[in-house]
């Protein structure tokens, strides 16, 4: 009797055996799939210092998903902020057409990067809601001055005009990127989402953005 049930039950549990380890291989093949990678293309409008400059942000990124709520996001991005001088309205012009001024056109242009950790707070089949945190390297240069006038000189003066005391130099500084990013999956591998973000740095440019991002996922797995 116990030979019989040998014989019944060792292929029976080799089978058992060999079905559990084809599904963990299964299993661990799907996980790997689902360590998904995608490349964004990101454009913003944002607004530079106190809402002063207003202008765009273009970014390529890159995100990394290595747990289930957690993922690594850096990218590359240029910013071009612009706006006219902000002292000339408070300057009368003189009555004749001909003497009259025009403002200065300021503009700053910076280049950076903004590597981020990103934390999932609701998720669904096809909908994320991410929150994120990490630290901006920029690169940055404007013709904003630092210390200028714009004014007559004296009461003989036909005309106002400016006087550029300090210019601001090319900077380079580190800081800090709040941000909050809604993603919505169209297929497999394409998703386009509506980000917004808060930043600062050492040299006090403060910039703040809302904009849309496409995104398209793979995967390195084999």
């Amino acid at each position: 009797m116990r030979k019989t049930y040998r014989k019944i039950l060792t292929p029976l549990l080799c089978t058992i055996y060999a079905a559990a380890f084809a599904q963990t291989s299964k299993d661990s093949i799907k996980y790997s799939f689902q360590k998904r990678e995608s490349i964004s293309l990101e454009t913003f409008y944002a607004n530079h210092g106190t809402g002063d400059l207003s202008g765009l942000m273009i970014a390529i990124g890159y995100k990394h998903q290595f747990r289930s709520r957690l993922s690594f996001y850096t990218n590359l991005a240029f910013t071009v902020n612009s706006a006219d001088d902000f002292s000339y309205r408070s300057i009368s012009q003189p009555p004749n057409t001909i003497d009259k001024t025009v403002a200065l056109h300021f503009v700053t242009a910076g280049l950076q990067t903004s590597p981020t950790l990103f934390y999932t707070l609701l998720k669904s089949k096809k909908q994320q809601l991410n929150i994120g945190a990490g630290t901006i390297i920029r690169f940055q240069n404007t013709s904003l001055p630092e210390k200028y006038g714009y004014g007559y000189d004296n009461s003989q003066d036909r005309q106002p005009s400016y006087k550029i005391y300090k210019t601001h130099p090319t900077t380079l500084s580190i800081g800090y990127q709040f941000a909050l990013d809604y993603k919505y999956l169209i297929t497999n591998k394409m998703e386009y989402g509506l980000k917004g973000f808060y930043q600062n740095d050492t040299n006090s440019d403060l910039i703040v953005g809302v904009g849309l991002t496409f995104a398209r996922k793979f995967s390195f797995a084999k």
